[in-house]
């Protein structure tokens, strides 16, 4: 139904270099930025033309991004590319007078943690036929094609730098589970994770670390806090810990599942949406139903208890993470975009 990322093929031969933008809401260094830009960066070095958009004072000086940088304008952009890739819900704030193609990029399901006017706005740009969706996952495939009708939807995945996130075991006096996402906050849902570690540690002396970019104190439920952490430590973190709890409600793709698996942290999370598409219960993580606690504590405690469990989803974690680079990323967007121009002849 959909143009996936599975088939290979070298599309820059004929679709030679492009001028492209890509047109951010905000500069936060968070996974559905840094995900963008590192599709930037993968385009970049294949010869493609690309300024990114972004707020005025918003910084990206956290991100070794490869192109250059333009602020928002207040009036309709008159300079002409080829594509324009709007993230998020910008494609109703900053349009462009004279772009070849229209892409609008999912990560998430944003409409439904928006007041219901925006709500209707973004739904109605998924429908536009104008715009050629980009889905991180086939479950967003599947909503905009059913929710809204769109036919006009390329699922091109994520990735992951795998000379960034790689395992780096050292040894420890006790296990430690890693909580991540923003605490309150009713999608990432981590005071069901809290609630977990907390019984886990009835059975075993675990240590709990939560990374987060706002993380309103747990107590002594949670031993240490990484807010708002640079890139560059990132992977230092999933590297000293041995599971990733997740209690996400929903996840338009779950980066952070892949960005622990590569670095021999097992996820061990709820069947979340869009984590299904590489998450695969007994092969590199554990999985329970969305608000099933009982079976994820259990699952939690079945990890602990059984080394051969945790050896065995190790190896399958690190084999995933290396399906994943950013250059299968850019395979699929090179796709989307050259059957754009073939739509248009």
């Amino acid at each position: 139904m959909y143009e996936s990322n599975r088939k290979s093929s070298i599309v820059n031969i004929y679709l030679g270099s492009m001028k492209i933008a890509y047109v951010l809401p905000m500069t936060w260094a968070c996974g559905g930025i840094s995900a963008p830009l590192s599709q930037v960066n993968a385009l970049s070095t294949r010869g493609h033309d690309i300024t990114v958009f972004a707020p005025k004072d918003g910084r990206i000086d956290w991100f070794p991004l490869a192109a250059p940088v333009q602020v928002h304008c207040e009036h309709p952009v008159e300079e002409y590319f080829d594509a324009v890739v709007y993230v998020g819900d910008t494609f109703a704030q900053h349009p462009f007078s004279s772009a070849g193609q229209k892409f609008l990029l999912l990560q998430g399901k944003d409409h439904l943690w928006t007041a219901p006017a925006k709500r209707n706005e973004l739904l109605q740009g998924y429908s536009d036929p104008q715009y050629h969706i980009l889905v991180v996952s086939g479950w967003l495939a599947d909503f905009v094609h059913g929710k809204c009708g769109n036919p006009r939807i390329s699922i091109i995945g994520n990735g992951i730098d795998i000379n960034r996130f790689f395992p780096a075991p050292a040894p420890r006096e006790k296990f430690r589970l890693l909580l991540e996402g923003n605490f309150p906050d009713r999608n990432k849902n981590v005071i069901a994770a809290i609630e977990i570690a907390g019984r886990v540690r009835q059975h075993f002396p675990v240590e709990v670390w939560a990374m987060a970019r706002r993380f309103t104190s747990a107590g002594e439920l949670v031993d240490r806090v990484f807010l708002d952490p640079p890139s560059d430590e990132i992977p230092g973190i999933y590297q000293q810990c041995d599971a990733l709890i997740k209690t996400s409600i929903l996840e338009g793709f779950g980066l952070p599942h892949l960005e622990a698996m590569a670095c021999g942290c097992i996820p061990i999370t709820y069947a979340s949406g869009g984590v299904m598409d590489f998450c695969k219960h007994g092969e590199n993580s554990l999985i329970a139903g969305v608000g099933n606690l009982p079976s994820l504590l259990g699952h939690v405690l079945h990890f602990l208890s059984d080394s051969d469990l945790r050896s065995q989803l190790k190896d399958g974690a690190l084999a995933t993470a290396k399906l994943y680079p950013w250059n299968r990323v850019a395979d699929a967007l090179e796709r989307a975009f050259a059957g754009g121009i073939e739509g248009k002849s």
